[in-house]
């Protein structure tokens, strides 16, 4: 059992993969000095630096789904009555507690980041896909009218 727990250990790091692929160093932010594949360094990079066009010093922002580490790339408060969002296409839930979290008109996202690809524990990718009644979607869409649209994500918000 021991051995299969060092090679296991060894086999991938959670959400990077293969260890022997970490090897990008974060400079700055809250990962800063974490090792990581170039391909989740460029991800990550990309989703900060459109993000970093529309955050705001003050007000709220709401990451989805399976992104909460933005929250800690900002001063801004979560949006949220959780910082982990789950796809309902993956995992057969609803929106409903979250929108109602909205009924209260002070609890509305400022900026909206929905994301479009995820890492999943092996290192690889998955695509999230929305439904075109996907219940939040069609909030954010609602309240943010203006939408930029990057390689993996769009982020919702006003002028």
């Amino acid at each position: 059992i021991l051995i299969i727990l060092l090679v296991f250990q060894y086999s991938f790091v959670y959400s990077e993969g293969n260890y022997s692929k970490l090897t990008e160093t974060i400079e700055s932010g809250p990962y800063r000095g974490l090792h990581t594949s170039v391909q989740k360094k460029q991800y990550l990079n990309s989703i900060i630096r459109d993000f970093d066009k529309f955050k705001l010093d003050h007000g709220k922002v709401l990451f989805f789904d399976f992104f909460p580490a933005g929250y800690l790339f900002t001063t801004m408060k979560p949006a949220s009555n959780a910082v982990w969002l789950l796809s309902p296409e993956q995992f057969n839930t609803d929106r409903n507690l979250t929108l109602r979290y909205y009924e209260n008109r002070s609890n509305l996202p400022d900026v909206a980041v929905k994301i479009h690809m995820i890492y999943i524990f092996t290192g690889g990718t998955q695509e999230l896909e929305y439904a075109e009644d996907d219940a939040l979607v069609a909030f954010v869409e609602k309240v943010n009218s203006e939408v930029y649209n990057g390689e993996y994500c769009d982020i919702y918000y006003d002028q």
